[in-house]
């Protein structure tokens, strides 16, 4: 689900990503006013041949003093940089795909790749990925270029932060929060700086990414540090109204508190907590956070995006984005959608093996429920109880949880989790955008490896399946069948055409959204085309029910 971006370089180490992705050849150097770069050639799933270069410094190394600080630009460097080798991924534990329980990465990882065309006539559009991850995991280069740079874009991935490094907040000036955004920040400024250098166009910026990716997307519309970094943006499956996407300040606060005191040190004032937990090896602030989890792995989300106090220096985001009032600050042309059944790779988890979690969750559903969904953070007791009831009412017809009623627990967190946001981002945005649901079962599915593959089959297209069609991952197919290939140069097609002009197809078929229940385009297996009514039904639900943050903290 929101964790997921997918960080299948757990399971196929990142080490073997571009051996185990492409074809490679001779190096090839460039030069860059940051300095000269060794690159490599690669070659397209089409046999093209396009260059990258990999592990590119955006930022200084962030710790010792930079620990907990906002990134500070990278130094140029003297001679050749070796740029044939994948960076290290921002240090986590990664746990929702994982086969072991070993962490991986390191702190000195803000490093972005680069990969463009072999042969450019004039400066090219620029697609910035942001990948997913839930903001606690996941990283760039498990993104395999080979579909993409089929076409003439430049592609570029980057790492940024992750946990309680890139997200731990005291909501006050001397640890606001969001320094993983502002990693972000970074990257595109580095865009800016030396994107012309590779043949691309600083004036024509796309930034995508997928769930937390998304959902950093949608943020960057509202921070007033992105203003000139982009021109266009698409979100899938994630906005800023996820309610998995942000700490409100006092529930942020109360973490860091906590936090504190789960490392050993004092928990105020800030900055005598700051100085002592940057002498903690980054390998132990990781581990802390698991000591938050009450349940399986929930709340899941322990650090994520905050609103900063007024008195922050160059804050990334200063108004809820939840509140009705709250401005979008760039309003350029925007993609987004959903997959068709977004809560199928959460599903299949809970279902796997026997139904372990699942017979647990039946035996305490009222007390695990309103934990998965967060709502016990927020509403009070006897609410959050008729919630719970509500919910089982409506999604489970007061049944127990079980294969038999898998369809309501993968609606219910499909429509908790992502369905109700994206509909109200979409109604809340300025200027229509273009919206799809993807809807395409293929060869490979992210349930399979959150699950036993006994489950869900039927209900959807997972959470994270749209990323087989744009990027070839660890353990993408080496040739595609033939039905999942049609549907990766079709979705291909549509996000190169948006990259270039703003709109998805250039004869007009996929439509903005203007009805009140969201237009959008159904990617399906053999053919897509314009709909009506996303799932309308299971909106108006939610909205009357008033248990998402969305409803519970619009007027912060």
């Amino acid at each position: 689900m929101f964790h997921s971006g997918i960080t299948y370089g757990r399971i196929f180490p990142v080490v073997f990503a571009y051996s185990f992705f492409f074809s490679v050849s001779h190096e090839i150097e460039i030069k860059t006013k940051q300095g000269i770069l060794d690159g490599f050639e690669m070659e397209s799933r089409n046999g093209t041949t396009f260059y990258a270069f990999l592990g590119i410094p955006y930022a200084k190394p962030p710790v010792g003093n930079l620990r907990f600080q906002p990134p500070q630009p990278a130094d140029s460097w003297e001679g050749v940089r070796d740029a044939t080798e994948a960076p290290p991924a921002c240090i986590q534990r990664e746990l929702v795909f994982a086969v072991d329980i070993a962490l991986t990465g390191q702190e000195d990882c803000l490093y972005l790749n680069v990969f463009t065309p072999k042969d450019i006539k004039s400066p090219l559009p620029v697609m910035v990925w942001i990948h997913g991850g839930g903001f606690f995991e996941g990283e760039g280069s498990i993104y395999g270029p080979t579909y993409l740079l089929e076409n003439q874009i430049i592609l570029v991935t980057i790492n940024y932060r992750l946990g309680a490094l890139g997200f731990l907040s005291a909501g006050d000036e001397v640890l606001p929060g969001n320094n993983g955004m502002k990693d972000q920040v970074a990257a595109l400024k580095w865009v800016q700086e030396y994107i012309r250098d590779f043949g691309g166009d600083p004036q024509q910026v796309t930034i995508a990414g997928e769930s937390a990716g998304g959902s950093s997307v949608h943020f960057h519309m509202f921070s007033p540090l992105s203003k000139g970094l982009f021109q266009r943006a698409i979100s899938q499956s994630g906005t800023a109204l996820a309610l998995w996407a942000r700490l409100t300040p006092a529930m942020a606060r109360r973490r860091f508190v906590t936090f504190g005191i789960l490392a050993g040190c004092s928990p105020v004032p800030t900055q005598v907590l700051v100085d002592c937990l940057r002498k903690i090896p980054a390998e132990e602030i990781v581990l802390i956070t698991q000591k938050y989890y009450v349940w399986d792995l929930e709340p899941q989300l322990i650090f994520t995006v905050v609103v900063e106090p007024e008195n922050a220096t160059n804050a990334f985001l200063t108004q809820n984005p939840w509140s009705l009032n709250t401005p979008i600050l760039h309003d350029v042309p925007w993609m987004i959608g959903m997959t068709s059944g977004e809560g199928v790779i959460k599903a299949a988890r809970y279902l796997a093996n026997g139904g372990k979690l699942v017979n647990d969750l039946n035996e305490n559903f009222k007390r695990y429920i309103p934990l998965i969904l967060a709502y016990i953070y927020y509403l009070k007791p006897d609410d959050v109880e008729k919630t719970s009831e509500k919910l089982k009412s409506y999604y489970f017809k007061d049944q127990k949880l079980s294969l038999e009623t898998e369809k309501g627990l993968a609606d219910l967190i499909t429509d908790s989790y992502f369905l109700y946001d994206h509909i109200e981002a979409i109604d809340r945005h300025p200027s229509k955008p273009y919206v799809y649901l993807y809807d395409h079962k293929g060869e490979i599915t992210v349930s399979d490896f959150t699950g036993d593959g006994k489950c869900c089959k039927s209900l959807g297209a997972s959470h994270a399946d749209d990323l087989f069609n744009l990027f070839q991952l660890p353990v993408s197919p080496s040739n595609m069948l033939p039905e999942d290939l049609s549907v990766s140069e079709r979705m291909i097609k549509y996000w190169i055409n948006f990259i270039y002009t703003g709109k998805p197809t250039s004869d007009d078929s996929w439509k903005i959204s203007k009805s009140p229940e969201i237009d959008y385009w159904h990617i399906e297996t053999k053919s897509d085309s314009m709909k009506t009514g996303l799932q309308h039904d299971r909106y108006l639900f939610w909205k009357n029910l008033k248990a998402h943050p969305l409803d519970v903290f619009s007027k912060e």
